[in-house]
């Protein structure tokens, strides 16, 4: 059976814990410094768009030296990555202008961005574009074009705060969270 004396000193301990506990969550609330005038821009952005199918028709040749149950239609197809283009312009600035690769040994991995760039606080035209790069190689029907996503708005930036531009691959769209 604990003694009276136990019972003051567990007591005695609790209260010096939560007195020490309400310092450390009161020092957090006091504001350190001045307020700097940076923002952060940060980008978020994953798309699994990254590949697109091209097609070519065999020779009358290839297809003789194929055993008769491989030949099919005549027509191979080859899954080929496709980069993307990721440009920000924040007022007219140039701050990232940069070929984004799909990931993996085989580049077969959805495309990934995630940065963030410190800016200055205040209004600013924002305009994001991530476009894929379409090249000779890759050049396909408007159907089966990767799709390309954009962002032009006017925004607010504040100091101290994080501004969030991520890919929503569902919806097809570019979002901004915070300006």
């Amino acid at each position: 059976m604990p003694t009276f004396r136990r019972i003051r000193e567990l007591g005695l301990r609790a209260v010096v814990s939560a007195a020490l506990l309400a310092i450390v969550v009161l020092a957090g609330q006091v504001p350190w410094g001045e307020p700097g005038d940076e923002a952060v821009l940060r980008l978020v952005l994953r798309t699994v768009h990254g590949r697109v199918e091209v097609c070519s028709e065999r020779s009358a040749e290839e297809m003789e030296r194929l055993p008769v149950h491989m030949r099919g239609s005549g027509e191979i197809c080859e899954g080929v990555p496709v980069a993307y283009r990721l440009r920000v312009v924040l007022d007219g600035e140039t701050l990232v202008d940069e070929r984004v690769e799909p990931r993996g040994l085989r580049k077969d991995r959805p495309h990934n961005v995630d940065r963030e760039i410190a800016v200055r606080a205040g209004r600013s035209a924002l305009k994001v574009d991530f476009l894929p790069e379409m090249d000779a190689t890759t050049a396909a029907p408007e159907r089966d074009a990767p799709p390309s996503y954009r962002l032009d708005r006017e925004i607010e930036l504040r100091p101290d705060r994080v501004t969030l531009v991520f890919l929503d691959d569902s919806a097809g769209a570019l979002e901004l969270v915070g300006g």
